[in-house]
């Protein structure tokens, strides 16, 4: 016997959940909270991709800007972009977007992109999710090419924009957090310098330019360390009674697996003792 106020359950209970209503319904699984941490978490998904193109020798130079009004812009100088305006193979869709909206997607082959930054290497759909405003751009076959979003759900089509100089590549994320999801915390260029500066200094040749614009007049750093994580010690050593020049290894490590390929893992290496009672013990994995 079945009580009547019992609800009813049947195919009409089941419910299909987006991507983005996924990621907005629980943030902390995705960026790890609704706080200042989560913030910048969400923040970094956006960073996190283009540091993936420069681990994959795609870019060089990164751009990050803070505007007023907790406005976030990331550029790159990208030439080989996996983010193309080409159709997706199996859908009615760019790779491009195929990217920003759908979790888990990948670049085939899958040796292109072994690191991923990010939380869960979920990517870019956790900055396209919880961005109140979103625009994506990217200058691709002799054209600006411009994508917007709003919460995770596009507000335009992939448009044509204007013809592209020869000099213009790269691709631009213009990123607005949702405070209807996080708490009301400020975006930090001191989070963003930090991140910046660590990256530069274990991603060898990569260079970031973080400027401010929410001060005047706007304050601008360059990191763009030379050696890597040999004068990230000498850094840190900075006015210290050092016994000895800094001991730097950089190998690349080939592992064999039993059913299919070798992959390469690069490891990466440097200390210096002081005569000093404190110390600085740093580590890194991806």
């Amino acid at each position: 016997m079945t009580d009547s106020n019992t609800p009813q359950y049947d195919a009409s209970s089941i419910q299909q959940i987006s991507a983005m209503d996924v990621i907005r319904m629980r943030p902390g699984m995705y960026v790890g909270g609704r706080d200042t941490t989560g913030l910048h978490n969400y923040l970094f998904a956006a960073l996190d991709f283009m540091i993936d193109e420069a681990l994959d020798d795609r870019c060089r130079h990164i751009w990050v800007t803070l505007r007023p009004d907790n406005e976030v812009i990331f550029r790159n100088d990208s030439l080989e972009l996996v983010l193309k305006v080409s159709r997706y193979p199996r859908e009615d869709e760019s790779v491009l977007e195929m990217l920003l909206q759908y979790m888990f997607c990948r670049a085939i082959p899958c040796d292109s992109y072994r690191v991923r930054g990010g939380v869960h290497g979920v990517g870019l759909p956790a900055a396209t999710a919880l961005s109140a405003e979103m625009t994506i751009e990217t200058a691709q076959e002799g054209y600006l090419w411009r994508k917007t979003y709003a919460i995770g759900w596009p507000t335009s089509d992939l448009q044509k924009i204007r013809p592209a100089s020869e000099d213009e590549h790269g691709v631009t994320f213009i990123l607005r957090p949702d405070y209807t999801i996080f708490d009301p915390n400020p975006v930090s260029y001191e989070v963003l310098a930090q991140r910046c500066r660590e990256v530069a200094y274990q991603v060898r040749g990569l260079c970031f330019t973080l400027r401010d614009e929410t001060c005047n007049p706007p304050r601008e750093e360059i990191f763009c360390p030379t050696d890597g994580l040999k004068t990230w010690v000498t850094d840190l050593n900075e006015g210290q009674p050092v016994l000895h020049e800094p001991i730097h290894i950089a190998e690349d490590v080939v592992l064999e697996y039993r059913v299919g390929s070798p992959f390469t893992i690069k490891v990466e290496f440097a200390c210096q003792f002081t005569d000093s009672t404190e110390s600085h013990i740093l580590n890194y994995v991806n």
